[in-house]
């Protein structure tokens, strides 16, 4: 196992900012990268201890760190993304960069990751195979989505990380 520390976040596929409309989460960020090459994803709710985000910053810069998207409904969709940017404030010099439908809200989130594409990825595997970062034991990733936190570190065991990534 090595020491590279990703992370894992749950949303719900499908947000409605107002009664009359309602988008698809993955689709709009996905129009971004297809107009901009890239894309901000806000993180609802808490940012990161301090030491936890200078090392994912810090990570970033010399390897692949990677976000791991688990649908909160209807639960069968997961998606991989390569985190090539991580702020804890809102990016206002690329503010167009996060989808129209969130961006005055998103003033108020206190962690934004910057990815550049979106895999699909088999949602049941991801779950099996990662592990929590703190507790790296096959499994354990899918026991802690048993609570009602949106993020959890991660790490890919060595026997799944070529297969999983494509390195």
């Amino acid at each position: 196992m090595s020491s590279e520390i990703h992370l894992a976040l749950r949303f719900d596929s499908e947000w409605s900012p107002s009664s009359i409309l309602t988008v698809n989460t993955i689709q709009t960020h996905q129009d971004v990268i297809n107009q901009n090459g890239i894309t901000w994803w806000g993180k609802f709710g808490s940012g990161i201890a301090d030491k936890k985000f200078n090392q994912i910053k810090n990570q970033i810069l010399n390897t692949k760190t990677y976000a791991f998207l688990f649908e909160n409904a209807p639960f069968d969709k997961a998606y991989i993304a390569e985190i090539t940017d991580i702020l804890d404030c809102y990016p206002s010099s690329e503010s167009n960069l996060i989808p129209q439908y969130y961006r005055i809200e998103a003033k108020n989130y206190q962690l934004f990751f910057k990815f550049k594409q979106f895999s699909l990825s088999q949602r049941h595997v991801l779950l099996k195979d990662l592990v929590l970062y703190n507790n790296p034991v096959k499994g354990s990733l899918e026991a802690g989505f048993a609570g009602a936190s949106s993020l959890f570190y991660v790490a890919i065991p060595d026997y799944f990380k070529k297969e999983l990534i494509h390195e």
